[in-house]
């Protein structure tokens, strides 16, 4: 049995979020786990997701 890796949205700032909303929906629809988290003010939370088992991708 294989595990889907967890996708993690990346904005560089709240602004973005809207943005990644139609990507997060289909890839949630194909059962894709998604996370997201906002860059700025956030580093030490990105930098430690990111040693995770995760797919970052930075959505700007």
């Amino acid at each position: 049995m294989t595990t889907k890796k967890t996708v993690l949205l990346l904005y560089p700032s709240a602004a973005n979020q809207q943005t990644g909303a139609a990507l997060k929906e289909a890839l949630q629809a194909q059962g894709t786990p998604v996370e997201e988290l906002v860059m700025e003010q956030n580093y030490g939370a990105v930098l430690d997701r990111l040693q995770q088992s995760v797919i970052p991708l930075v959505i700007n």
